[in-house]
């Protein structure tokens, strides 16, 4: 793709998480999600935390090496524009 897609997800206060779990197309697919940059907002704004390739099939695990709080997270630079994403969940 063209690296235009982004998803914002944004909580309604601050938590502390360990780490972001994504539910996704299997590798392989057409849809499969294949790299993406995670930024993070811990209230001034957003931070990048790097970007990861993914190589597992159906989830994927981003780990922080300590716990973060987090107000928002974006996604950004997604390999492939149309990735099928089910669900997310932020780690406590």
């Amino acid at each position: 793709g063209n690296n235009t897609c982004w998803l914002t997800m944004t909580l309604p206060e601050a938590e502390v998480i360990k780490g972001i779990r994504i539910h996704h197309e299997r590798r392989g697919s057409s849809y499969a999600l294949k790299s993406l940059k995670i930024e993070v907002d811990e209230g001034e704004g957003y931070i990048s935390y790097g970007s990861i390739s993914v190589d597992e099939d159906y989830t994927t695990y981003i780990r922080f090496k300590n716990p973060v709080p987090v107000k928002s997270v974006r996604f950004t630079e997604m390999e492939k524009n149309m990735a099928d994403l089910y669900e997310i969940y932020f780690l406590r």
